[in-house]
């Protein structure tokens, strides 16, 4: 389907200037709690909003956005829509990729590009504001999301990604000229359904150098960029743990080493952080937060890791600011106002996008973390979404590789297991080795079951156990710990790996629920078990570890196996009772005495 450039006024979007447009009229009304938009006072809106736009006037003069469908499907990750997609696949065509030019207190509208036949989506705006990055998919079957460029200069459009079964999608400029995206590539399946699973990957500006980052569970979503050149994105995870609430926030730097949660891994709030943008100079995010079994929005808010890492604890809702309270919400903030895609003006201010309670469609909104807002850009029939300004800003720094493609391990050093809560109650020296396991996960969905507790229900694709485990697990190895704490060794790189404490008989006192992915040559250290990231390591002579340096692993002790450990207390203890020596024959049904026949030998 051929493409149109476009610099056409729509009528249905333009702010005139002689005047408020009558969507902004309304909005006020709105805010206002009045039925008839003949009684808003628009010389006092008009000064309100003045206000608001003044100290941005330069950021806001253009802003980049789009018009698509809500996204999400029956959980809010499903937007891929993959033309071979395995079972959802939402795909609504109708979309335009826009430009909002303010002159004065309001402005025009124009498509820069526009496609009925279908969407364009996560837009990006180069740091030296010339060129926009975004993703697009033409058709439902012929065609799948795929990173282009436009330069804006003379509307050429390159494309920097291929290929007809792939979804690459949500791309940002790195600081280096690479680019990082969310895409199908890793060919997976989510666990507890039958959806296509996306990870980080990075790629040149060209799409040449296409490489993985993320070799993660189920999807990663929402990559962008931090003032000091690394790489925030939500992550939904769930080893050994319910599969609903942990979609928290991490961050990386740009080659995918130093992979590590930044906030909510351990918590049932926020249920998902989506959307999250670091508010410049602050240490601080800006975010959605909203649920599971959600579309992509919910209530905004900031968060800030150094008030704490864990539930409300350094988690504030705001527009307006009010009381925060640690809930657990599987579809979390779906109620009043509705914002998604949040980008940062101030440690107060935010473009967004918003949906007022009672509206059908989301609209362009300057918004306050007290709660006041004014709309920018809206239309009638369709929603308006992810807004970046068209404007110049700071390059973050460029950071120096430790990735080299030329080694195939990693090396892990921890500084003292009994440092932080992991290991609450148990007696130093009790750890004497870690076990290493590494997840493999699946690449496709056949079969499942379903189980129901206490802690909810679940469908597992792909079961590997009744009631157990979501992945498959190979143990690799084990490593000794010391009798300070510490330990050092080298593991495979770019493989999921989580870690088992282990006593003297090679019991386990605790796991990690979460995984580890190191980069190909990369050494990571943590200070202890599920130590909070707020905290630093005591000072004292280097550990023992750190003398000895690291260790390759030694075979798993004990042995970890269903047919040596498992099998036999079945037949010690359960096969004689289930047991059939002979070969069931068919059974019948006597009518005489009302009674099933067993043929003889067949257990009863």
């Amino acid at each position: 389907m051929p493409l149109l450039l476009c610099a056409i006024t729509l009528d249905a979007v333009a702010f005139p200037s002689a005047q408020p447009p009558p969507e902004v009229l309304a909005d006020w009304a709105r805010q206002a709690g009045l039925a008839d938009v003949a009684r808003v006072d628009v010389a006092a809106h008009e000064a309100r909003r003045r206000e608001l736009l003044a100290p941005h006037a330069d950021r806001l003069r253009r802003i980049v956005f789009t018009k698509h469908y809500d996204l999400g499907g029956s959980h809010y990750a499903y937007t891929e829509g993959q033309s071979d997609a395995q079972h959802e696949r939402h795909f609504m065509p109708g979309s335009s990729l826009c430009l909002l030019e303010l002159d004065g207190l309001y402005g025009t509208v124009r498509a820069l590009l526009d496609d009925p036949g279908g969407v364009i989506r996560d837009p990006d705006v180069s740091h030296d504001a010339t060129r926009v990055l975004y993703a697009h998919k033409r058709s439902l079957n012929e065609d799948d999301y795929h990173l282009y460029e436009l330069t804006l200069a003379d509307g050429r459009i390159r494309q920097i990604t291929s290929g007809l079964g792939l979804a690459d999608y949500e791309g940002a400029y790195l600081p280096g000229g690479d680019l990082v995206f969310s895409s199908t590539r890793c060919v997976q399946t989510v666990d507890c359904w039958w959806t296509e699973v996306s990870n980080l990957y990075t790629c040149d500006a060209d799409g040449r150098r296409l490489r993985r980052l993320g070799y993660d569970q189920v999807h990663t979503n929402f990559p962008t960029v931090t003032p000091d050149g690394r790489v925030i994105y939500t992550r939904w995870e769930y080893n050994d743990r319910g599969q609903i609430f942990p979609q928290g926030l991490f961050i990386m730097h740009p080659d995918g080493a130093g992979q590590t949660a930044l906030y909510g891994n351990n918590s049932w709030f926020p249920t998902a952080i989506l959307h999250a943008r670091a508010i410049p100079g602050t240490g601080r995010y800006v975010a959605t937060f909203a649920g599971h079994h959600t579309k992509q929005n919910g209530w905004l808010g900031i968060i800030d890791p150094a008030l704490g890492r864990e539930e409300n604890s350094g988690a504030q809702l705001i527009c307006p600011t009010r009381p925060t309270e640690a809930a657990r919400i599987d579809a979390y903030g779906q109620t009043g106002d509705q914002f998604q895609y949040p980008y940062p003006l101030s440690e107060t201010e935010f473009l967004v996008a918003l949906r007022p309670e009672g509206a059908p469609w989301f609209g362009i909104y300057l918004v306050t973390a007290d709660g006041r807002r004014e709309l920018l850009a809206s239309d009638p029939a369709i929603s308006c979404n992810q807004p970046i300004p068209l404007a110049p800003r700071p390059v973050p720094p460029v950071q120096s590789t430790v990735v080299d493609y030329r080694k195939d391990t990693g090396t892990v050093y921890l500084h003292d297991i009994h440092d932080g809560p992991g290991l609450a109650g148990v007696p130093r020296g009790t750890i004497r080795s870690l076990r290493v396991v590494a997840l493999e996960f699946r690449a496709a969905g056949i079969g499942e079951n379903r189980n129901h507790g206490p802690a909810g229900g679940a469908l597992i694709s792909t079961p590997i156990s009744v009631q157990g485990a979501w992945d498959v697990k190979r143990v690799l190895g084990t490593t000794p710990v010391y009798a300070d704490g510490s330990a050092c060794f080298t593991v495979p790189a770019r493989t999921p790996l989580y870690f088992q404490a282990l006593d003297a008989d090679g019991f386990t006192a605790q796991t990690m629920r979460s995984w580890v992915t190191l980069q190909p040559g990369e050494a990571v250290s943590c200070v202890g078990c599920h130590e909070s990231k707020n905290s630093a390591p005591p000072c004292r002579n280097s550990s023992q570890a750190m003398r000895e340096g690291p260790l390759p692993l030694g075979p798993a002790s004990p042995a970890f196996s269903f047919l040596a450990d498992v099998q036999p207390i079945l037949d010690r203890h359960c096969i004689r009772c289930h047991h059939q020596p002979v070969r069931p024959q068919a059974r019948s049904f006597d009518p005489a005495t009302m009674r099933v026949v067993v043929p003889w030998g067949e257990a009863t």
